[in-house]
């Protein structure tokens, strides 16, 4: 019962190119077709034979004679020698010309990279930016993470070790389009499996200041700590784009449902608690904080409104500036409301507080934990 179940895995995964695990799924698999095709071969000739030499070919074992049973022996030794033989040789060929090559590669690829980024790129957000790590590693896997790695260099920021604007601009916008196509029906009721995406812009504050105040060293070492602490911080939930000099891009996907105030709040307290910029002196020293703006992705929650992903992150923006020209250290979110028509979009973009004047979207803030307009 454990061998079928596995074996059904195993020709579950043989239906997508390279997505056997190891040597032993190519095994189980080949060897199980090159018995089946040996047994049906086989057993028709044996009945050929039987019929020639006037045997009673579906009589038991036991009620055979002796040269019957010799001949049957014979054939089921040409079907074990047969499976054992071509399964042998498809293994050796599989094993030498896959597996052992992509496992050497995969092994380099380990040793690639600086060590405060190496892990972090090594998962292949490049190419799958919400890619949950599990321990049953394809070599299609493998191979994809090895040509993330080796291509990493021109889409990671060398201070802060975050994905870059070039990245954001050649992978990222195509993928999130790509999440929008097979975004669910919204006519449909979410399930607690539903995918759902928030994107963030994050602003250190009174950057400027630091690097006037203490010099461009203290500021270089807090974009660094800035970007080590937002990728531990999303994990394998999202990714961390530096767009400008101390603005962040930040990307997470969550299952429905999920309040994403709650992680601009915790980034809000994780820069509180965490960032803090260091002058000449031991004594000087000064927290550092963030503004963030944030919103849902897809907004209006379907496929019908025709926003792009570089518009929701011009709404993030949007957001953010908001909570600059209050009081920063918060968060500003852009909250849907009635769906506008097509012709109005350019109403959220360019004229956001017509936009809220004619209830399309309103704002949210953490001052207060209300609603604002």
């Amino acid at each position: 019962m454990k061998y079928l179940k596995r074996l059904k895995g195993t020709y579950k995964r043989i239906n997508t190119v390279g997505t056997w695990i190891s040597v032993r799924d190519a095994a189980e698999f080949v060897g199980t077709i090159v018995f089946v095709v040996s047994l049906i071969f086989f057993l028709a000739l044996y009945y050929m034979v039987s019929q020639r030499l006037g045997y009673d070919t579906f009589t038991m074992i036991w009620n055979m004679s002796k040269s019957q049973l010799k001949l049957f022996a014979v054939f089921l030794l040409f079907i074990v020698a047969s499976t054992s033989l071509f399964t042998a040789l498809f293994i050796r060929m599989y094993d030498m010309i896959i597996n052992t090559p992509v496992n050497q590669l995969f092994i380099k690829m380990r040793n690639m990279g600086d060590e405060s980024t190496n892990e972090y790129l090594v998962s292949g957000k490049i190419s799958n930016p919400f890619k949950k790590n599990t321990a049953d590693e394809t070599w299609m896997d493998m191979v994809q993470n090895y040509l993330d790695v080796s291509s990493a260099e021109k889409y990671i920021d060398e201070l802060t070790g975050c994905f870059n604007r070039k990245y954001f601009t050649q992978f990222l916008v195509h993928y999130m389009s790509t999440q929008m196509l097979t975004y669910p029906n919204p006519n449909m009721p979410k399930t607690y499996d539903t995918d759902t995406f928030a994107v963030f812009q994050v602003d250190i504050d009174h950057f400027k200041r630091v690097n006037d105040d203490f010099g461009h060293d203290a500021g270089d070492a807090v974009l660094r700590e800035v970007g080590k602490r937002l990728r531990d911080f999303v994990g394998e939930d999202g990714i961390v784009v530096r767009t400008g000099g101390e603005e962040f891009v930040v990307v997470i996907c969550k299952k429905f449902p999920f309040d994403y105030s709650t992680i601009a709040s915790s980034l809000n307290q994780l820069f509180r608690d965490n960032i803090v910029a260091y002058g000449p002196t031991v004594r000087e020293s000064r927290k550092v904080t963030c503004s963030i703006g944030f919103v849902s992705y897809p907004l209006y929650g379907d496929k019908t409104i025709e926003l792009t992903f570089q518009d929701h992150v011009t709404l993030a923006d949007i957001a953010l500036y908001k909570a600059k020209e209050d009081t920063r250290d918060m968060w500003y979110e852009v909250v849907a409301k009635y769906k506008p028509d097509n012709q109005d979009l350019h109403l959220l973009l360019e004229y956001p507080e017509k936009a809220v004047e004619d209830k399309y979207i309103e704002f949210n803030s953490s001052k207060m934990g209300k609603r604002t307009s």
